[in-house]
């Protein structure tokens, strides 16, 4: 189980048991039926280390509706700092309990002061693999999705929205909220600082 904000990366082990007295030959590395569980280190000779900001789970409750659907947002996960010209993720937490009648794309709007979108992710649920149109009656679901932040993006305090519409008449669904933008179907999650490349 990872801490939140940590991305799970595969690692292959080139020697699963390692003396520097010993030579890294498969006779050398290559575990014994006897030596049962083990516990695995890892040594690195460099790591390139990126700050994200924190991940951490934030807790935020808000009902996005229509006539004929609704969906609660329960939490996401978003970094406090990026950098213009990178890619950063945003995690949201989603329940239904009812049957999504139609098809509907989430998006993730980051808005300048002036409300004008300097970067933005839209798509199906599961990057098109889990349309809502497949979702069950009581669906929880997890999205993570990647918005990446032109180069030209002046540095500074910008805010991220998330939202849904359905597919094709681009109608958003409400959002029963008093945050910012929320008559314009946004939910206002929390701002993030875009730092110079």
């Amino acid at each position: 189980t990872l801490p939140d904000g940590c991305t799970p990366m595969p690692v292959i082990p080139e020697c699963m048991r390692y003396d520097s007295t010993l030579p890294r030959d498969p006779q050398h590395c290559a575990l014994k039926p006897q030596d049962g569980k083990v516990c695995v280190g890892m040594a690195l000779d460099r790591a390139q280390v990126a700050d994200s900001g924190a991940m951490a789970l934030q807790s935020r409750a808000v009902r996005l509706y229509s006539d004929s659907a609704e969906l609660f947002l329960r939490a996401f996960r978003a970094p406090q700092t990026v950098v213009a010209g990178q890619n950063f993720s945003v995690e949201t937490d989603w329940r239904t309990q009812q049957p999504l009648h139609g098809d509907y794309h989430l998006f993730i709007h980051v808005l300048d002061s002036s409300g004008q979108a300097v970067a933005q992710y839209d798509g199906v649920p599961g990057a098109g693999s889990f349309p809502t149109t497949a979702w069950a009656a009581t669906q929880d679901w997890q999205e993570q999705a990647a918005i990446a932040i032109p180069t030209s993006v002046t540095p500074g305090q910008y805010s991220i929205y998330v939202g849904w519409y359905h597919y094709p008449d681009l109608t958003r669904l409400k959002v029963d909220s008093a945050t910012p933008h929320a008559s314009d179907g946004l939910v206002y999650l929390q701002d993030v600082n875009v730092q110079a490349p």
